[in-house]
């Protein structure tokens, strides 16, 4: 689990620079600049679940005998209650309770907007009814029926300034920014461990906010009153909250925003373009094709684990008494020159002494120093599956040598050796 989240959450990087380079080059060629990031997001979520490696599995061999069939059975049940690493199941938990904790904020605001609509009072501006509240906006709230609101000091300082926010917001809804904004949310809900995620909800956040001035400037009010109205907000009392397309954002956005409008259409050359074009072409391809873990790591971590260790009073073994057993274990075996290391087959051949070496297109085992090799050598896309047997069922399939545990790789095209004692190979 932790190397497929590190595994997600680089791709997200690799994605994050993509969508940098693609704003960008939206920005020379005058398109929206929303849509890079929304499909960033997208890519960052559909990549690693869709790269997610299968669960351990364990198949018994075809005609096999009831005693054999009976321990198959008995490392089945071993391979489907033996949990994770420690380290992983704290992830996964915790991963959980911040999508939870996300999803509950979420919600809990759009709770708020909705009853905050209701006692907030109504007024019709050039035909447009809109809300008047008493300091948030000038803002966009509501899913699925988006309403407009206005301070009630907007409207003391200007008509005009009263009557751009309304605009403002009015294109906001036309463009159904306000559930890009929500979409943008969800993902950062799903995957709320990853920086890269929430800086590109961020951009999202300001690329909605500067595609709407440009749309709003372009419906003819000049972009030099525009500037000055959005200053003058800016600097008036407002308040906002997430998940509502707004007039005004934070400081930062709102200077990045003035930037925006007040920069000179700069020349760009066919080289600039070419290049962040390559760029955002070569972060998909790099994050489409890096291969996702697979649970190699996660299996070797698993054994290493005392597999008869004392449980504590209700059932289970508490993390730390997990690592100090892990830890005591690894002294043990450093004071006598070894170091514990299971068993390892690969399509039914053991190779913990040996190496291997890929010929004519299949994997051939050969004698070497190092009992890990192997596992350098093995491409992680042509493992079917990962198979973890430990303590008395190891023993009991492949005798005292397996009581460091047994890892069983199979790969999608397996070798026509002979399996593993105990265990032959089915397909």
């Amino acid at each position: 689990m932790i190397m497929w989240m590190a595994y997600a959450a680089v791709i997200g990087g690799l994605l994050a620079a993509g969508g940098w380079a693609s704003e960008r080059l939206c920005e020379a060629m005058g398109w929206p600049r929303r849509f890079p990031w929304l499909i960033a997001l997208t890519l960052a979520v559909v990549i690693p679940l869709s790269a997610r490696p299968p669960a351990p599995t364990l198949e018994a061999p075809v005609n096999a005998s009831p005693a054999v069939e009976q321990a198959v059975a008995g490392a089945q049940r071993t391979v489907e209650v033996i949990p994770g690493p420690t380290l992983d199941r704290m992830a996964a938990m915790s991963w959980g309770a911040a999508s939870l904790a996300t999803l509950l904020v979420f919600g809990a605001i759009l709770a708020l907007m909705a009853r905050s609509r209701r006692r907030w009072p109504r007024r019709s501006v050039d035909g447009e009814d809109v809300y008047v509240s008493e300091g948030f906006g000038p803002a966009l709230i509501g899913v699925a029926r988006p309403s407009v609101v206005i301070p009630d000091w907007l409207f003391c300082a200007s008509d005009r300034a009263g009557r751009v926010a309304i605009q403002h917001e009015r294109e906001h809804a036309r463009a159904r920014d306000h559930l890009t904004l929500l979409y943008g949310a969800v993902i950062a809900a799903l995957f709320p461990w990853s920086p890269a995620v929430w800086w590109m909800v961020r951009n999202l956040r300001g690329a909605v906010e500067i595609d709407c001035d440009r749309r709003v400037i372009a419906s003819g009010i000049p972009a030099d009153d525009y500037g000055k109205m959005l200053l003058a907000i800016g600097v008036g009392r407002h308040r906002r909250w997430v998940l509502t397309p707004a007039l005004v954002e934070s400081r930062h956005s709102l200077e990045r925003r003035l930037k925006v409008m007040a920069a000179k259409k700069t020349k760009w050359t066919p080289l600039r373009t070419v290049t962040l074009a390559g760029l955002t072409l070569a972060a998909v391809v790099i994050a489409c094709d890096a291969n996702a873990p697979t649970a190699l790591d996660d299996a070797l971590l698993d054994v290493f684990a005392d597999p008869e260790a004392e449980a504590s009073a209700d059932g289970s073994l508490t993390p730390q008494a997990r690592a100090e057993q892990v830890e005591a274990m690894r002294l043990r075996s450093s004071e006598l020159g070894i170091e514990p290391r299971p068993l390892i087959f690969i399509d039914g051949v053991e190779v913990s002494n040996s190496d291997l070496s890929l010929e004519a297109g299949k994997y051939t085992v050969r004698t070497g120093s190092d009992p890990y090799s192997p596992l350098s050598s093995l491409n992680p896309d042509d493992i079917e599956r990962i198979e973890v047997i430990k303590g008395s069922a190891a023993t009991g399939l492949f005798g005292d040598g397996a009581e460091n545990g047994v890892i069983q790789i199979f790969t999608k095209e397996p070798e026509t050796s002979e399996p593993a004692a105990g265990i032959p190979r089915s397909r």
